[in-house]
């Protein structure tokens, strides 16, 4: 009996040293060993269409994040080059808005819309540039031209790129590997856990936190508050609005939590980000399942990020599974994958760059000309760069409702209190020059 407790006691104890050993192992991976694939490009919304109807449906059915349109919008400036960091907002009848973003690197900002009835407004703004365009629910016309500010030519480096990794217990088989891999990347990281944990997000950028806090532990249950995290990680960090790129590259492997209020919580969590101009970036760790896989591409899709998903090790296969939605996917690895999403970012044009023109075909006034506030409720303050022989104003039926004569260069001021909500037109003739801008009256 004694020999046959020693043998069994010497083969538990050798189990846990290859347990062990190969855990430290693979934990303790050098850069070049994790490998990555992401998708070279977006999927087309035909391909994210029909993955939502055949392999995402009872997801969907859930979360509800997908039953919206994008549309496309480019923002160029007089030069014909793109503008970065403009803020494009999709306003109703009442000036609400309907979704907010920002323009990136190429000048497009992705709007997204449930149906189209709604909008009546798209309304530009960078600085103290701002130029208003009726759309009065036909949204499809905004391919047709780009939209074309004012502004200089941008120079701008150094993007805002934020880790968020998820160190919960389900990741302590990747956890120190990602860790050292997004260390020497010199960007601030947060670990994340979940509610209810010792913490939600811990920031160890400045090294100021706890060594026992740094690692893979907690998490409770197997599913975890993911609406409640990104919220918190979008709500708490102190964005850069001058760099070319606000990105947060989320690394985990969580089951969502369906809790009461987590579908209109990942609806507002995404909303939040395009709202700041952040692109979420996520990359799926070994272990996520396709729910996961479903919630982390429609935020990558619905912000203008990149998505991710870690590789199989020699050694190690069968612990991460190809995604459903998989496109024409690039392999490299994690490290170099980050290198050259940021160098993309960084090598942003200068003004010395050979840009084409600005299309003809897009008639933007300057916009020394225009008005404030816009939306507006009672009076418009109306900005004319130069002297004006006429500026008369339209509604949307194109009939005439106001004409002013002989308009000093200045700001002169006017009610619409009387005005019928919807949108208004205003033109003006200063010699051989017309300008033009769009006005919003709301009740």
């Amino acid at each position: 009996m004694k020999k046959t407790t020693l043998n069994l006691t010497l083969l538990l104890l050798t189990l846990a040293h290859f347990t062990t050993a190969g855990h430290a192992e693979q934990s303790t991976q050098p850069l070049d060993t994790l490998p990555l694939s992401s998708w070279a490009t977006p999927p087309t919304m035909d391909a994210w269409q029909s993955a939502l109807e055949n392999d995402f449906q009872a997801y969907e059915q859930y979360w509800q994040l997908n039953g919206a349109l994008s549309y496309p919008v480019k923002v160029l400036n007089k030069q014909g080059q793109p503008v970065a960091n403009a803020q494009v907002r999709l306003l109703d009848e009442h000036g609400n808005a309907l979704w907010s973003s920002w323009s990136g690197q190429n000048g497009t900002a992705l709007l997204w819309l449930t149906g189209t009835g709604a909008a009546k407004q798209l309304v530009v703004s960078l600085g103290n540039r701002e130029m208003a365009v009726a759309v009065d629910g036909n949204l499809l016309s905004l391919d047709a031209s780009p939209l074309v500010l004012d502004v200089p030519c941008q120079q701008l480096q150094g993007a805002d790129i934020r880790f968020l990794l998820d160190a919960t217990h389900s990741m302590r088989d990747e956890f120190e590997g990602l860790l050292n891999s997004l260390t020497v990347q010199g960007c601030p990281i947060c670990l994340a856990r979940d509610v209810g944990e010792r913490f939600l997000i811990q920031d160890i950028s400045s090294r100021s936190a706890p060594a026992f806090l740094i690692q893979a532990a907690g998490g409770g249950p197997d599913e975890e508050a993911i609406d409640t995290l990104l919220l918190a990680a979008l709500a708490h960090t102190d964005w850069d609005t001058a760099a070319p790129a606000r990105v947060l590259v989320y690394l985990t492997d969580a089951k969502p939590a369906r809790t009461p209020g987590a579908a209109s919580g990942m609806r507002r969590a995404i909303q939040l980000a395009a709202r700041k101009g952040v692109a979420i970036w996520p990359v799926a760790c070994s272990g996520l399942d396709a729910e996961g896989e479903y919630l982390l591409q429609s935020m990558a899709l619905q912000t203008g990020g990149q998505y991710a998903w870690l590789e199989d090790t020699p050694g190690n296969t069968e612990l991460h599974r190809r995604p459903i939605l998989s496109g024409d996917a690039v392999r490299s690895d994690l490290s170099t994958w980050l290198q050259a999403q940021t160098k993309k970012i960084d090598e942003f044009y200068s003004c010395t760059s050979d840009q084409p023109e600005a299309p003809a075909a897009a008639p933007a006034a300057p916009v020394a000309f225009g008005c404030f506030p816009n939306p507006a409720r009672t009076e418009v303050t109306l900005k004319v760069p130069a002297f004006a022989e006429r500026i008369t104003m339209y509604n949307a039926a194109g009939q005439l409702v106001r004409d002013w004569k002989a308009v000093e260069m200045g700001e002169t001021t006017f009610s619409v209190a009387q005005l019928p909500a919807g949108p208004y037109r205003l033109e003006a003739a200063a010699g051989s020059e017309r300008w033009g801008a769009s006005l919003m009256v709301v009740r």
